[in-house]
C-alpha cells in the first residue's frame, strides 16, 4: 500500500500529487464539498420527496438509479480527454452507474436507519477520501483493478448496512 493524493479515475488515477499537508487539506475540503452536495440531493432531497409519494424501496431505488446515472459524467470525460473509446465507455458507465447505484441504495438504507443523512455523510466521505489517498501497489503497476476493488468494497459494505438494518427495522415509511 502506498499513501499519496490521486484522483478517482475509472481506468485509474489520472494524477498523482504528493503528500503535503496543503494537499490532504484540499483534498478533504472538495471531499467534504462533494459529499454534502451529492447527499443533500440524493438523499436529503430526492429520496425525501419520493419518499412521501410511494414506500421507502421504490424511493430508494429511484434515488439509486439518478445517483447513478449522475456518474456518467466520469466516462463522458473520460472519451472527452481522450482516456478511453465509446465503446469502453458505454461499458464502464454501465458498470459506474450499478456502481454508484449500489453505494446509492446503501446510503438510502443508511438514512432510513437513522432518521438522518450524517451517516451515509461521513460513510460517503471516507470512501472517496480512502479512494484518493490509499493506493495498492503491485510489480506490474498501481491500482490496476482500482474500479473491481471498489465494487467488491461497496457490494461488501452494502450486504453489511442491510444485514444492519434488517436487525434495527427502520424509521421511513415501510423500511426495505
Amino acid at each position: 500500500l502506498e499513501v499519496y493524493i490521486t484522483n478517482f479515475g475509472l481506468i485509474g488515477a489520472t494524477s498523482e500529487v504528493s503528500l503535503s499537508a496543503m494537499a490532504v487539506i484540499i483534498c478533504i475540503v472538495v471531499n467534504i464539498i462533494n459529499v454534502i452536495a451529492e447527499e443533500g440531493l440524493f438523499r436529503g432531497f430526492i429520496l425525501k420527496v419520493v419518499s412521501e409519494k410511494c414506500n421507502f424501496k421504490v424511493a430508494n431505488m429511484i434515488q439509486a438509479i439518478l445517483f447513478g446515472v449522475w456518474h456518467i459524467v466520469m466516462c463522458v470525460l473520460g472519451v472527452y480527454d481522450g482516456q478511453m473509446t465509446i465503446p469502453a465507455a458505454l461499458v464502464f458507465g454501465i458498470g459506474y452507474v450499478i456502481l454508484a447505484g449500489i453505494l446509492g441504495i446503501e446510503w438510502g438504507i443508511c438514512v432510513n436507519m437513522t432518521g438522518v443523512i450524517w451517516m451515509c455523510v461521513t460513510e460517503h466521505f471516507f470512501n472517496n477520501f480512502i479512494g484518493n489517498i490509499l493506493h495498492v501497489v503491485s510489480a506490474t503497476g498501481i491500482d490496476e483493478l482500482q474500479i473491481v476493488r471498489i465494487v467488491l468494497s461497496n457490494i461488501l459494505s452494502l450486504i453489511i448496512v442491510i444485514g444492519i438494518s434488517k436487525g434495527k427495522g427502520s424509521r421511513l415509511h415501510n423500511g426495505i
